[in-house]
C-alpha cells in the first residue's frame, strides 16, 4: 500500500474513525440536549445510557482509559461547523504531519494499541448494545404511537 500503510493501519483508522464519530455525536446530544423540553424522562434516560458508554471507555479506576474530558475534546475537534469529519478528512489529517491536527487522535490510538483488552472491549460493546437497544425501542424515534411496534425493516442482533 502507498505511504507504508498496511491493512492493520487501515483497520486501526477505521476503528478510530468510528470511535471519534461516536464521541462527536454523543457530544452533540449532550450539549444540544434536543429532548429536554419535549421529552424530559426520555432525555434523562438517554443521558444515563450515554454516561454508561462514557464510563465504559473511561473506567475511572484506571489511568489508561479515555477519560470523559478526552472524549468531549475528541468529539469537539472531530467536527467543524456542526458537520462531523469524514474518514477521508481524518486520514488526510494523519498524513498532513501537522501535530496539532493529529493530536486529537493520539490518546485513542494509545488506548487501542496499549491498553484495550478483550474484557474491556466487551464492556464497551455491552454499553453500546444497551444504548442501541434503548434507541431501537423508542416508538417516537420512528414517529409512531407508543403502543405500536416499529417495523423498520432493519434487524439489530447483539452478538
Amino acid at each position: 500500500m502507498r505511504n507504508g500503510s498496511t491493512t492493520r493501519d487501515i483497520s486501526r483508522k477505521g476503528t478510530l474513525f468510528y470511535t471519534c464519530s461516536y464521541f462527536y455525536y454523543a457530544r452533540e446530544v449532550r450539549f444540544n440536549r434536543p429532548f429536554d423540553e419535549s421529552r424530559d424522562v426520555y432525555a434523562q434516560e438517554l443521558r444515563e445510557f450515554l454516561n454508561g458508554v462514557e464510563y465504559a471507555f473511561w473506567r475511572n479506576d484506571t489511568d489508561h482509559g479515555l477519560w470523559d474530558t478526552a472524549q468531549e475534546m475528541i468529539g469537539e475537534r472531530f467536527g467543524k461547523g456542526g458537520v462531523a469529519t469524514t474518514f477521508v478528512e481524518m486520514c488526510q489529517e494523519h498524513l498532513s504531519g501537522d501535530m496539532f491536527r493529529r493530536a486529537v487522535y493520539l490518546r485513542p490510538l494509545d488506548f487501542y494499541r496499549h491498553w484495550l483488552d478483550a474484557e474491556w472491549a466487551q464492556e464497551i460493546k455491552a454499553s453500546l448494545d444497551k444504548l442501541i437497544e434503548f434507541l431501537k425501542h423508542d416508538p417516537q424515534t420512528y414517529g409512531i404511537p407508543a403502543d405500536q411496534e416499529a417495523d423498520t425493516g432493519v434487524t439489530y442482533q447483539p452478538q
